[in-house]
């Protein structure tokens, strides 16, 4: 292993103009960087070769907005107009008779407005 960081490893590092580290110190960077940018963590597992659970027990302190971010992007979703298009007509075709069911085109709905009734 010394021999492959002297003749290749260091080269390499330096050639692409990064002090010395070691593989699984930049592993690492990799990792808290791809959280940091959004990639979710079955995406990141299957790039890194790892489990979820590894990665979430490792990392898991890097995701403390990880709820945020999925009642954001889940908010988005559903505030489409095209999202609740399709959402009221299966709302309304199928549950006709409940007036508890709300029509997502009366108003934006919220993630944590769920299971609300109006």
């Amino acid at each position: 292993m010394h021999n492959w960081r002297r003749r290749e490893w260091t080269p390499a590092l330096r050639a692409a103009g990064f002090e010395h580290r070691g593989p699984y110190t930049l592993r690492h960077t990799f990792a808290s960087w791809a959280i940091a940018a959004g990639v979710s963590l079955f995406d990141l597992s299957r790039l890194m070769g790892t489990s979820v659970e590894q990665l979430d027990k490792v990392y898991g302190h890097l995701l403390a907005d990880s709820l945020e971010r999925a009642r954001t992007a889940l908010d988005s979703y559903v505030n489409n107009s095209a999202a609740a298009e399709v959402c009221g007509d299966v709302v309304h075709d199928h549950r006709r008779d409940d007036p508890g069911v709300r029509d997502p085109r009366r108003a934006p709905l919220r993630v944590e407005d769920r299971g609300r009734r109006e």
